[in-house]
């Protein structure tokens, strides 16, 4: 198992039929809101996880925009990793170039 939890098992169908039943909330798909847990520090590692909830949406333009939200914070995260990696790249070079 991983922690994405894709373990497979010999579980049926009408098995998880039941459990998804007993993990469904009273709460109407209108009323949620947010996504986020607060960040909880790990004490094995020592580093901060952020850990995400499933979200309920009313209809389909709901779902669009939760997707443009997310692929907007993983643009922004992917930027800020490509300007580590350039930083990386520029020192790399001066030292290949002080070597020479």
């Amino acid at each position: 198992c991983s922690d994405w939890e894709d373990c497979y098992g010999s579980t049926s169908s009408s098995d998880r039929e039941e459990e998804i039943d007993g993990l469904k909330s009273s709460v109407k798909p209108e009323s949620v809101t947010g996504g986020d847990i607060p960040a909880r520090k790990d004490e094995k590692i020592g580093e901060v996880k952020e850990e995400k909830v499933m979200m309920k949406h009313k209809d389909l333009k709901e779902i669009v925009e939760a997707i443009r939200e997310n692929f907007e914070k993983a643009a922004v995260a992917g930027d800020e990793l490509s300007e580590m990696l350039q930083i990386s790249r520029a020192q790399l070079d001066r030292s290949f170039s002080q070597l020479k």
